[in-house]
């Protein structure tokens, strides 16, 4: 029975490391933006957000209506406006279920805000300042 105890104090130790670790990818410390493409083929910025040295978790959001208005939040709820996407790992995808973007500042060279998305009920805000990266998209 003492066994039993342990294991079942291992197991609970474990998932609150696990859950802790979940939170802490809640904090991504670099962002990068590319020109990309709407749906339709018009012109988009899609900002990736990550962990620096890593590939996976990340959030890319993309956002639609360009020149994109600073100082308004952006509403994904309206397809149109844009999209918001969680990657827990490759092919682990995972759309969110509301997002919304305020964008501070949007340059040829620079975009920073605050994407603001719910997963699993849970509503969380994550600060970015990217970098565009050069080139462009061909859309069309």
């Amino acid at each position: 029975m003492k066994h039993i105890f342990f294991l079942a104090v291992a197991v609970l130790c474990a998932a609150g490391i696990s859950h802790a670790q979940e939170r802490a990818a809640a904090f991504f410390d670099t962002a990068v933006a590319q020109h990309t493409c709407a749906p339709w083929d018009g012109a988009a910025i899609t900002v990736t957000l990550t962990h620096a040295g890593q590939e996976y978790p990340k959030w890319m959001v993309s956002f639609y209506r360009l020149p994109a208005k600073t100082g308004t939040w952006l509403d994904f709820s309206d397809a149109n406006e844009g999209y918001a996407t969680y990657c827990k790992e490759q092919n682990g995808c995972v759309p969110a279920q509301a997002a919304k973007v305020m964008l501070n500042k949007m340059t040829d060279n620079e975009v920073s805000g605050e994407l603001q998305a719910e997963m699993d009920g849970a509503t969380q805000s994550f600060p970015f300042g990217a970098s565009v990266l050069p080139g462009n998209a061909l859309c069309g």
